[in-house]
């Protein structure tokens, strides 16, 4: 399966309409809203397979006219209308652009199969497992200092601290990817969606 790709429309306070692509769409409204004193938000969000550069430049050639002065993806029109100049591109080329909601990008940007590579440890948790590894490191230490260990039972029991710890990280990282994805399956089945609109099927 290809790498999905959005195509974007942000709207401004300034009453602008910005279409563009990426593969992130939240990292990029975060990175315009820094350098923006008018607040952005969303107003549409379609993700299809593979790139999407040629939608967005059909529907910047299709509202050139309504260009705003000094920038090159932003236009004077309303929101409908930069919707309907992208979807109606995505037809013609013959993309298949489904609309999405903004809380849903994350499930297009990193699957089940990237999730893992992603989800990390809280600090606290490794911190945690190294300190009691210590502890018992320096348990069996003084009882070897005290004659109750051999040399051969102390690497032992320092192998198994080792073993046990690592076994440890990792059965907690399992359970925690395993909690996100019933978590990610729990908001899917009950998240309320909006009902979409005729000219975005």
């Amino acid at each position: 399966m290809a790498q999905a790709t959005f195509v974007y429309v942000i709207s401004g306070d300034h009453g602008r309409q910005k279409i563009g692509v990426s593969d992130d769409p939240r990292k990029r409204i975060r990175e315009l809203q820094t350098g923006s004193p008018f607040l952005l938000h969303f107003v549409f969000i379609g993700v299809t397979e593979g790139t999407a550069y040629d939608i967005e430049g059909e529907a910047h050639f299709l509202l050139d006219r309504h260009k705003a002065p000094g920038g090159d993806e932003w236009f004077v029109v309303p929101p409908e209308v930069a919707i309907a100049a992208v979807m109606a591109c995505a037809h013609r080329l013959g993309h298949r652009l489904k609309p999405i909601d903004a809380e849903d990008i994350g499930r297009h940007v990193a699957g089940p199969a990237n999730r893992r590579a992603e989800v990390l440890l809280p600090r606290w948790v490794n911190v945690a497992v190294i300190g009691v590894a210590g502890l018992c490191a320096l348990a069996v230490l003084a009882g070897a200092q005290l004659g109750r260990f051999d040399l051969v039972q102390v690497l032992f029991l320092f192998a198994v601290i080792g073993f046990g710890a690592k076994s440890a990280i990792f059965l907690l990282g399992e359970m925690t990817r395993g909690l996100i994805e019933i978590r990610d399956s729990v908001i899917g089945v009950f998240e309320p969606r909006a009902p979409s609109s005729p000219d975005r099927t």
